[in-house]
């Protein structure tokens, strides 16, 4: 069976796409199997996600999808419409979808891609038209909408206490197993599969009333620059937010053809240099003070504080020590104390990859039309010589980079990408 890098690089066009869902059942458990609601769909719409990242891409949370179904004889009014797909079901709040996309190889076999899991927590939108939109969100949503109050506030590792929070309980029973996919607790929580070491101890975490598990979540993924998402399995998945160890994909733009990966860049709609995710100095406020952690420069010698200014980012932990302060601080200091670059590009519909994958770039722009710019005495360029010549307006070489957001339209089949350079 041709692999999905196969499919994508040769230029296949036979793509698959499938949608299901779970309904809650009036025992207040998920159904076992999932349903084919396929056939209903009208627009599958787009899929977004990135990295929940405080310091690097604000504080929002993760976003998901909206789907258009055929809502013509009430297929998906909510569970009082006796035509509904939802009657004799508990409600159709908190419906689970799942959103599976890939190519079919040329023996018509599926060879998947992305698999999306989402849940609508919000009020579908009905029309005299006969159709409904629902918007999905990621299942992370549903940490937003728990208290983190009562989990144990004993000390441990950032580790531990991100396993307390998606363990936690009301009544004795668990909160969010029923969310997420897996038999095991390791198939459902997949925390830290990296294995990563000397991970910060907290001793005696504060959990606010006024705090959600989602808010906690960020708070101990920021300190030990971790991250979480859902995988293609339905788990909930916290890991590292650094580049995976083997290169995932080649970006190729027009005339950088390889034969594993083709040309598949249609533009690169943007590339900035990262310097407002640039922070020289980083100030924790913790229980007794603020800890401050700042980059060593003097006027003039070229460092990004010399250049760019000393922006300083600052953040409240109030269940934190002065020394667990100053190492969060300094953590946060070296990973964006310098500039890096950020690439959007867009491109033929790639499906597979994922957040953290290690990533290669290669890429020239469209040459600009000849033209004279005259500065001064001196002349730059010709009818002849072009600017920016055959180098483009923009010229990426060999750029290795990790990808921190992705966005897959379903309907027109195209993907775009945000990639920062490590």
């Amino acid at each position: 069976m041709a692999t999905i890098e196969d499919l994508v690089s040769r230029g296949a066009n036979s793509i698959f796409r499938r949608v299901s869902m779970k309904r809650l059942q009036l025992n207040n458990q998920y159904e076992t199997d999932w349903g084919d609601i396929t056939s209903y769909v009208i627009k599958y719409g787009t899929i977004r996600y990135s990295y929940n990242d405080i310091v690097y891409l604000g504080n929002t949370m993760i976003t998901g999808a909206t789907l258009v179904f055929d809502n013509s004889r009430g297929q998906f009014n909510d569970e009082n419409t006796i035509t509904s797909l939802f009657n004799g079901f508990k409600t159709r709040y908190r419906t689970k979808f799942k959103i599976e996309v890939g190519y079919l190889d040329d023996n018509q076999d599926e060879v998947s891609g992305l698999v999306f899991y989402g849940i609508s927590y919000g009020d579908p939108k009905t029309n005299d038209k006969g159709t409904i939109s629902i918007k999905l969100s990621s299942l992370l949503k549903v940490f937003s909408n728990y208290a983190a109050d009562g989990i144990s506030t004993s000390s441990g590792t950032t580790e531990e206490l991100i396993d307390r929070l998606v363990k936690k309980t009301q009544g004795g029973q668990r909160i969010f197993d029923s969310f997420f996919e897996g038999a095991t607790d390791a198939d459902k929580y997949k925390i830290n599969p990296r294995a990563i070491t000397g991970l910060l101890d907290i001793n005696g975490p504060e959990i606010g009333d006024d705090k959600s598990v989602f808010d906690k979540l960020v708070d101990y993924s920021l300190i030990s620059n971790f991250y979480f998402t859902v995988d293609n399995e339905g788990s909930f998945v916290w890991d590292i937010k650094e580049e995976k160890n083997v290169i995932s994909w080649y970006f190729n733009g027009t005339g950088q053809f390889n034969n594993d990966f083709g040309v598949n860049i249609v533009n690169v709609p943007k590339l900035i240099q990262g310097l407002n995710n640039t922070w020289g100095r980083v100030a924790i406020e913790y229980r007794n003070g603020t800890a401050v952690s700042a980059a060593s420069w003097v006027p003039g010698d070229g460092s990004a504080q010399d250049l760019y200014g000393e922006r300083t980012f600052n953040y409240e932990l109030k269940e934190l020590s002065v020394s667990e302060a100053n190492d969060m601080a300094l953590d946060i200091r070296q990973i964006y104390q310098n500039p890096k670059r950020e690439y959007t590009l867009n491109t033929v519909f790639i499906p597979q990859l994922e957040l953290n994958d290690w990533v290669k770039i290669n890429y020239i722009g469209e040459p600009s039309a000849g033209q004279q710019i005259i500065i001064g005495e001196f002349v730059i360029g010709d009818d002849s010589i072009p600017i920016g010549g055959s180098q483009g307006s923009i010229n990426i070489s060999d750029v290795d980079a990790k990808i921190i957001g992705i966005t897959l339209n379903l309907d027109n089949l195209t993907s775009q990408f945000v990639l920062r350079e490590f």
